[in-house]
């Protein structure tokens, strides 16, 4: 009685496998139910006007969601669409109609908070990745950051679309252009900037 019967050791044995297994089973579940999804090839591209986004995955769980996010400066995100998870290795296609102008970034957000993101550049035509316009006094300053000297066509209208200026300005990496709007004989405080190319244009609101 002291090392117990053989029928209790059989017993003994089997009772400890079905512990260990049932232990390493549920970590195996657990460790394969927190792969939300695994992205591959994620890109973003142009063709013609319009962007496009695409990636494939290796891994996803049925009915998960993920959020494809857009952002201009690479920090700060807003969500542009949400995706169900079709459970198996897929495809997923998101078409940009209206790109941001110069440089921008879309993000795969996963769902519950998930801390794995994937972020995939986009440059939109030539431009200039940052453009912008600022006002003080009777000058309007066009600044834009660029990686090479740039022709541009510039103009200013105001709501109702009259022409108030248009001219071609070269723009050069962080060295701003100043419009002289003295002799322009503005009526109104709001007004419209155009920067424009051959291929795209991109507008900015400003009061003068």
């Amino acid at each position: 009685m002291k090392n117990g019967t053989p029928g209790a050791k059989v017993f003994l044995a089997s009772a400890l496998a079905i512990i260990v297994s049932s232990i390493v089973g549920f970590g195996i579940i657990r460790q394969t139910n927190s792969i939300k999804i695994q992205v591959d090839d994620f890109e973003a591209y142009m063709i013609d006007d319009v962007a496009f986004v695409t990636w494939t995955t290796s891994a996803e769980i049925s009915n998960g969601e993920v959020s494809l996010e857009k952002s201009t400066n690479g920090k700060d995100f807003n969500p542009v669409q949400k995706f169900k998870l079709n459970g198996i290795e897929s495809k997923y296609t998101f078409v940009d109609e209206k790109p941001s102008f110069g440089l921008s970034y879309y993000r795969i957000k996963h769902s519950d908070n998930f801390k794995n993101e994937d972020i995939a550049p986009l440059i939109n035509h030539d431009g200039p990745v940052l453009f912008e316009v600022s006002s003080k006094d009777d000058q309007i300053k066009l600044k834009a950051v660029q990686n090479s000297e740039r022709t541009y066509l510039v103009s200013l209208t105001d709501d109702e679309g009259k022409h108030y200026l248009i001219q071609s300005v070269v723009l050069k990496r962080n060295n701003p252009v100043i419009i002289n709007t003295r002799d322009l004989n503005l009526k109104s405080k709001e007004y419209v900037i155009r920067l424009q190319s051959s291929e795209w244009f991109t507008d900015k609101r400003i009061s003068i």
